[in-house]
């Protein structure tokens, strides 16, 4: 039932809206601005500097929690559809602040912060979920920690992978709680590891240390590196690594979760009737009059609008300039390693063929990111200026994974000499007449020599000419291959810049010249899906 009445109370949201009732749609929201908790719980805990802010940061894909707040008890992260906060202090005294790093920042510059709550909106997370932060596990913080525990079944445990486990840290996880169920640690600082084999032996390490505990409950170690995530940095064993710790956090959700968003809050039938009532009253009434034409703008309005359209125009071209080369610089570090790992580590045509789709695929991740939050960035600045709520998103992006096909090798096999430059063939040739004349002025050991230098020097040739057309085939099935990016790429970089585009100018357009419409226009169909709004709801009372 609850799935009908959100329906119907969005239809009833889209009316008020088409007739500037606020009020009503404030009245359909229930006057809350999160969703309720959904009964999903994750806690994020370590010692103090560990890197947990950073690592919430990652999870949010946007830098919000400053590095240094200063709470005295928990910090709540509620996943929702817009974006908020406040700040509570131990006086009772709470206060709403925008949901990012620098104001919370100044906002938790005092000592009396007792609590910091954050609703901001996550794409792979369901709708309610909550990531619960303490300080740190020191004795010093033992009420936000308490709490932290009490709340969450699945806990996430940061720990510096430069460092080894302290007694402090051993100590903590010895003394967890039943309804702890899952144990997560994300060791973190593996992007100020340089080196795939020593990240690996730093992996090891905490590996066999968490692993010695022998703790009573599932414990999952992950290398995270959240600052390459916040600087869009190509690291692939580390982003691969990354996805596989969203996964693991996703595999704590029950299914349902991660394929329905949670509801907002519960929706009553009285509620609705209410609202549906003024509704038709207020359609009602406008009926026989038209709809007033809108105040006209004086001449500094229209300059100050068409100022503000040109300037999110200019940032739209400058950010897409931006996001197109940034993709071509990650594309080209990519194949430039790729180029270099195949001179010494020959691949397969599918081992190469799944490398690139591998990139491709977390590169398409990556733009679409950017793009919303372009978007975001753009309605958000557009809609303050217009007053007016506008929204419009990215499509997705849509490519076809790139096939490649061996390269055939049907020359004959290289000569003795066909690696060797013309101008060293020259050389050795010469080297091998002064070497016989020399034979022959020099009797047996002269002989002897020449046949000894000759032996060595085929063997050398040999040996070389075999490590350079292993090499050679390599680079020449590498060269035959035309790895290229998609052009799907390219275009969904330049449609959904014009699709911003062109909403930023109808919109403008609309303000600077606005269009009178007539009562009748909006509010007979308006009556009529009210009407049948009106009976839905009176069916369900019954």
């Amino acid at each position: 039932m609850q799935d009908i009445l959100q329906k119907l109370s969005a239809q009833l949201d889209k009316i008020a809206r088409q007739i500037n009732r606020s009020d009503l749609t404030e009245r359909l929201r229930g006057g809350e601005a999160a969703p309720q908790n959904n009964g999903i719980s994750i806690g994020v805990v370590g010692l103090s500097g560990s890197g947990k802010s950073t690592l919430l940061n990652a999870l949010l894909e946007r830098e919000v929690l400053p590095t240094n707040m200063q709470v005295q008890g928990h910090t709540t992260i509620i996943i929702a559809e817009d974006a908020s906060a406040s700040v509570s202090y131990v006086n009772g005294e709470k206060k709403k602040v925008s949901p990012t790093s620098v104001t919370l920042a100044k906002a938790t510059t005092r000592l009396d912060v007792s609590a910091v709550e954050i609703w901001y909106p996550v794409n792979w997370l369901a709708m309610g979920t909550r990531l619960l932060e303490a300080p740190s596990i020191s004795a010093q913080n033992k009420d936000g920690l308490t709490y932290v525990l009490a709340q969450a079944s699945t806990l996430i445990f940061v720990i510096d992978a430069r460092q080894p486990i302290s007694q402090e840290e051993r100590s903590f996880l010895y003394s967890l709680p039943a309804n702890i169920t899952r144990l997560i640690v994300a060791a973190t600082r593996f992007d100020q590891i340089v080196g795939v084999e020593k990240q690996d032996a730093a992996y090891q390490r905490v590996l066999q240390q968490i692993t010695a505990l022998n703790l009573s409950m599932p414990v999952e170690v992950f290398k995270v590196a959240p600052q390459i995530i916040l600087t869009n940095q190509y690291e692939r064993t580390l982003l691969v690594a990354w996805g596989q710790f969203k996964q693991t956090i996703l595999a704590q959700l029950p299914a349902s979760l991660n394929t329905t968003p949670f509801q907002p809050h519960v929706v009553r039938v009285s509620t609705l009737q209410a609202v549906a009532q003024d509704l038709q009253n207020a359609l009602t009434q406008s009926q026989p009059s038209s709809i007033p034409a809108p105040p006209s703008l004086n001449a500094r309005q229209k300059t100050d609008l068409d100022e503000t359209h040109k300037l999110l125009s200019r940032v739209i071209a400058d950010q897409t300039s931006d996001i197109k080369q940034v993709m071509q610089d990650n594309f080209n570090a990519f194949l430039y390693q790729l180029q270099d790992n195949l001179k010494s580590h020959p691949l397969s045509t599918n081992s190469l063929e799944q490398q690139v789709n591998i990139w491709l695929d977390e590169e398409q991740a990556r733009l679409e990111t950017r793009f919303q939050r372009l978007y975001k960035s753009i309605l958000a600045d557009a809609s303050s200026v217009l007053k007016q709520e506008l929204d419009c998103s990215p499509e997705k992006l849509q490519f076809r994974h790139v096939q490649y096909t061996a390269a055939q090798e049907d020359g004959l096999p290289p000569s003795l000499l066909g690696d060797i430059p013309p101008e060293r063939r020259l050389i050795l040739l010469g080297g091998v007449v002064v070497a016989v004349v020399l034979g022959v002025w020099a009797g047996p050991l002269g002989w002897t020599l020449l046949v000894a230098g000759t032996g060595i020097a085929g063997i050398t040739l040999y040996i070389k000419r075999g490590y350079r057309q292993a090499g050679s085939l390599n680079m020449q099935a590498f060269d035959k291959l035309d790895i290229t990016l998609p052009v799907e790429f390219a275009q969904y970089i330049g449609e959904s810049a014009e699709c911003l585009q062109k909403f930023i100018d109808q919109s403008f357009q609309a303000a600077l010249v606005p269009v009178i419409h007539t009562a009748n226009t909006p509010t007979s169909p308006a009556l009529a899906e009210l009407q049948g709004i009106r009976a839905e709801l009176a069916r369900l009372s019954d």
